[in-house]
């Protein structure tokens, strides 16, 4: 809400860091909502699967005003949403999912792109961004970012955040 927003300092547009459970952070962009309650978020699903919550969940936000704009990433499909697509991934589905929007992204984090009614989920591999530092997790993506869909489409065994044990798999953590 715009109270909460003001509170926090966060304008509408800004990128902020959102941190759910595991310590899992991903990189938005904050818009301002007003339908809902100032001690609540709406958070895309993918979004809520990054940072492992689900709906009802805290999640911690924080202001990112230091975002980079990545000069070139690698992004990879999952092998299950291709269903024997035949034709260029880059030009079907990444380019149109960022033409003219300056989308966040973050190494590891998964975006799904759309093209004539099929949808392909996407894993980001890798970020270059023109920083000084080695690794950038986070990045920005504007019109001068070079894509990358080089390599063997990913498996869900080869996906990590699969495979993690927390609390709610054994049954949570209650007050005793």
């Amino acid at each position: 809400s715009a109270g909460k927003m003001e509170e926090l300092d966060i304008f509408h547009g800004d990128t902020v860091i959102l941190r759910g459970k595991k310590r899992k952070e991903t990189i938005c962009v904050a818009y301002r909502d007003n339908s809902v309650s100032d001690d609540q978020i709406r958070l895309h699903r993918v979004a809520r699967g990054d940072i492992r919550v689900r709906l009802g969940d805290v999640v911690q936000v924080r202001p990112e005003p230091n975002a980079k704009y990545a000069s070139s990433v690698k992004i990879l499909p999952f092998e299950d949403t291709l269903d024997d697509f035949k034709g260029d991934l880059k030009e079907k589905f990444i380019l149109p999912y960022f033409d003219g929007k300056y989308r966040p992204l973050h190494k590891g984090g998964v975006f799904v792109a759309k093209h004539g009614g099929r949808s392909v989920e996407f894993k980001v591999v890798d970020i270059i961004t023109d920083s000084e530092e080695a690794t950038d997790s986070f990045c920005l993506v504007d019109e001068s970012t070079q894509f990358y869909c080089d390599g063997e489409p990913l498996s869900r065994d080869d996906d990590e955040r699969l495979n993690e044990v927390g609390y709610d798999d054994i049954g949570g953590c209650k007050r005793q």
